[in-house]
């Protein structure tokens, strides 16, 4: 659950500002991720534990009530919702204070073998990997959904410094495609500390292509064989929040239709920049409104 907070300004460390404006959305990535997917008419698993607190009824009830598939969210019994307050700037910058509940949690049987064995591709967040309890079961079902080819994307996230770094090095050796936004690159050089550059290091161990999320200033996408660097589209930005998550969202619509990587990081980025104009976390909008934004630029 996401604690909105619009202010005029952020207040320096020890000093105060005044909050115009607060309310709660219904948050998180795999959810802001799934949104986008639903919105181009893909249906996504949402793989999660929530609490049976009143946050985790919350969102239960909005999950349902917008038509999502719920086959693989677990209600934890006596448990707590984790949440986010997200302190949003005129700018629509936004700052992040995290408390994990036990959406952290993760267990094998909370996606069934049919579901496993037919997954075409696998959007997964730092968030998930900052509880060294789980990482075998995680790893034990990325190898699984590899096994059938399925393909992994991996959106390191603001907390990726706090991953083991046996686990994260195991999770970039499996993934597809790596997103992190430009600071989140930088740790992941920092943390993995290659003789080489960065994406040399995670070219040579399988990554297809890392795309460094640039914010205002588009996209960056390398290969072993290519680099497409796509400006980024030109919006009134309102709050940002999730509109990282909508690119995963529109890249990977795109690339289970099969379309090429620079059809799919245009697709992406008019998802960025939709959400962007939205105060919230994500948003609706259609396949025509995406059409509709690359079309004007």
């Amino acid at each position: 659950m996401d604690h909105y907070m619009l202010v005029d300004r952020f207040p320096q460390q020890g000093q105060d500002t005044r909050i115009q404006k607060s309310f709660f959305r219904v948050g998180g990535c795999a959810v802001n991720v799934a949104a986008t997917l639903k919105n181009l008419g893909c249906e996504a698993y949402i793989v999660a534990n929530i609490g049976d607190d009143h946050w985790g009824k919350e969102i239960e009830r909005y999950l349902r009530e917008k038509g999502f598939n719920l086959d693989c969210i677990k209600i934890c019994s006596q448990q707590s919702t984790g949440y986010s307050v997200s302190i949003i700037e005129p700018s629509g910058e936004r700052t992040f204070l995290t408390y994990k509940g036990c959406e952290e949690r993760f267990s094998l049987d909370m996606i069934s073998p049919f579901v496993l064995d037919k997954i075409g591709f696998v959007y997964l967040t730092g968030y998930y990997l900052l509880n060294p309890d789980y990482y075998q079961e995680i790893l034990t079902v990325l190898k699984r959904i590899k096994g059938h080819g399925g393909r992994i994307l991996f959106d390191p996230g603001p907390l990726v410094s706090e991953i083991e770094s046996e686990m994260l090095v195991s999770v970039l050796n499996l993934s597809d495609i790596v997103t992190p936004n430009h600071v989140e690159y930088q740790q992941l050089a920092e943390l993995v500390r290659p003789e080489e550059s960065l994406a040399d290091w995670l070219f040579d161990h399988g990554v297809e292509w890392v795309i460094e999320k640039m914010g205002g200033n588009g996209v960056h996408a390398k290969s072993k064989h290519q680099c497409i660097v796509m400006p980024a589209y030109p919006v009134n930005s309102i709050d940002t929040t999730g509109a990282g998550d909508s690119f995963a969202g529109g890249l990977l619509y795109s690339l289970v239709q099969d379309y090429s990587l620079e059809q799919a990081l245009r697709i992406g980025s008019a998802c960025g920049a939709l959400t962007a104009q939205i105060m919230g976390p994500h948003g609706s909008f259609t396949i025509n409104d995406v059409h509709q934004m690359i079309c004007r630029n």
